[in-house]
C-alpha cells in the first residue's frame, strides 16, 4: 500500500483547480483572523497576559478542556510546571485570572507535544481536543472581525426603540440595575467577573459533555458556530449598541427621547443579548448534572443582572435572547423533532424585531408580550430538552 496514495490521487491533489480552491479556502479562513488580530490584538494576545479579563477567563477554559481529557499525573505535573515556567519567564500580571493564561498556554504546548510524540489510542482524543480549542479561539477571532465590520457598516442605531419599550414597562430596568450595582463594590466586581467569563462557562460545560463520551444528543461546537454567525446576522436586522453608548450619562436617566434611529459610536451588538443567550444555553446544557446545573443557574442569574447594570443591554434584549437561545439549542440538537422548537424560537425572534420598531406600546401589551414569550419558551424548551436527554438515557445514538 502506498502511503502517499496513487499517482492519480497525487495528480488530482496537485491540479490547478484544486490548488486554487484550497488557496481560496485558506484566504477565507485567514482574512478574518488577520483583521481580527489587527483590530483586537490587545484582547487576544498582549493583554491576555496584562490582565485582560475576557482572555484570562477564556484561557482558564482551555486548561479545563485539557483536564477533561483525564491526563495522567505526569501530564498534569508537566502542565503546571510549564505554566509556572512561562510565568517566571514573562514578568506580566499576577492574580488568579492571569494564572489561567499561563496554564492555558501550557496546556496547548503539552497537547501539541503529545500529538507529535504519543502513538496510542489517546492520540485521537488529544487531536480532537486541540481541534476544539483551535475552533473556540477561531470563533473568537471571527466574532471580533464581524463585530468590527458591523460597527463600520451600521453607524445608525435603534437604541431609542429599545429604550422606549423598556420604558413602557413602567421603569427603565437597565438604569435601575446600573445604580444598584455601582452602589455595592463587591456586586460590581462579581457581575464583571461573571459577564467576562462566558468562554470559561462554555468550556466547563463542554468538559462535562466530553467526559460523558458524547452520550447526549447535542453538538456544542455546532451550537457555538451558529450562535456567532446567526447572532451577528441579527445585528444587521436590528442594530443597537446598549444604554451606556446611547446615553453617555448612564446610569442616570436622560431627558425624554423620541423613538427613532440615531447615529453614534458603538458596536451594534445589543439585540439580542448573546451573553444572556450564551449563559442560558450553558444552563440548559448542564441538565444531566444537578450540581453543575445549580452553578450555571447562578451564573445565568448574575449575567442577567450584569448585562443591564454594565449598560451593555436593555431588558428587552434579554427577553428576545430566550427564544433566540431556544432556536440555536434546537439547531445544534441531533434529534428528529427539533423542527418545532427551532420554528417557535426563530419565529418569536422575528416577531419581536418587527414589534420593537413600532416604538411606544401600552404597558399591558408590553408586559403581555414579555410574559407570553417567556412562558412559551419555557414550556417548549422543557419538553424538547427532556426529549434530548431522555433519548440518550434510553440508549439513542450519541451526537
Amino acid at each position: 500500500m502506498r502511503y502517499w496514495g496513487s499517482a492519480a490521487d497525487m495528480q488530482a491533489i496537485a491540479s490547478p483547480e484544486t490548488v486554487l480552491k484550497r488557496i481560496g479556502i485558506g484566504a477565507m479562513v485567514l482574512v478574518p483572523l488577520l483583521i481580527a488580530c489587527r483590530v483586537g490584538y490587545d484582547s487576544f494576545v498582549d493583554r491576555a497576559i496584562h490582565f485582560n479579563i475576557i482572555s484570562g477567563m477564556g484561557m482558564w477554559g482551555t486548561f479545563v478542556v485539557h483536564m477533561a481529557t483525564r491526563p495522567g499525573r505526569k501530564e498534569i505535573g508537566a502542565t503546571l510546571a510549564l505554566g509556572l515556567g512561562v510565568r517566571l519567564l514573562y514578568a506580566g500580571a499576577t492574580g488568579w485570572i492571569a494564572a489561567g493564561t499561563y496554564l492555558g498556554l501550557a496546556s496547548v504546548m503539552v497537547l501539541l507535544f503529545q500529538a507529535i510524540q504519543v502513538n496510542t489510542a489517546r492520540r485521537a482524543l488529544i487531536l480532537r481536543t486541540l481541534g476544539v480549542i483551535a475552533a473556540f479561539n477561531y470563533l473568537g477571532f471571527c466574532a471580533i472581525f464581524l463585530l468590527s465590520f458591523t460597527k463600520l457598516a451600521l453607524p445608525h442605531k435603534l437604541d431609542y426603540f429599545l429604550y422606549a419599550f423598556d420604558g413602557s414597562l413602567g421603569f427603565e430596568p437597565s438604569f435601575v440595575a446600573g445604580k444598584l450595582v455601582r452602589a455595592v463594590p463587591a456586586l460590581d466586581w462579581l457581575t464583571a467577573m461573571v459577564y467576562n467569563g462566558l468562554g470559561l462557562w462554555f468550556c466547563i460545560v463542554y468538559a462535562a459533555h466530553t467526559r460523558a463520551h458524547g452520550k447526549y444528543r447535542i453538538n456544542i461546537l455546532v451550537l457555538l458556530i451558529a450562535d456567532v454567525f446567526v447572532g451577528v446576522a441579527l445585528y444587521f436586522v436590528f442594530p443597537a449598541a446598549g444604554p451606556r453608548y446611547a446615553f453617555p450619562a448612564f446610569p442616570n436617566l436622560p431627558p425624554a427621547v423620541r423613538a427613532g434611529a440615531v447615529r453614534f459610536e458603538g458596536i451594534p451588538n445589543a439585540m439580542p443579548s448573546l451573553h444572556m443567550a450564551g449563559t442560558l444555553m450553558v444552563f440548559w446544557l448542564s441538565r444531566p448534572w444537578p450540581r453543575l446545573r445549580i452553578f450555571t443557574g447562578g451564573i445565568c442569574a448574575v449575567t442577567a443582572l450584569a448585562t443591564m447594570s454594565m449598560g451593555e443591554h436593555y431588558l428587552v434584549d434579554l427577553v428576545v435572547a430566550v427564544p433566540y437561545s431556544l432556536a440555536i439549542f434546537a439547531l445544534a440538537a441531533n434529534t428528529p423533532d427539533r423542527r418545532f422548537p427551532l420554528a417557535v424560537g426563530a419565529g418569536m425572534v422575528l416577531v419581536w424585531l418587527a414589534v420593537l420598531r413600532y416604538g411606544n406600546l401600552h404597558a399591558a401589551v408590553s408586559w403581555g408580550l414579555v410574559i407570553v414569550t417567556l412562558a412559551i419558551c419555557w414550556k417548549v424548551q422543557r419538553r424538547f430538552a427532556g426529549r434530548v436527554w431522555d433519548l440518550a438515557e434510553a440508549g439513542g445514538e450519541p451526537a
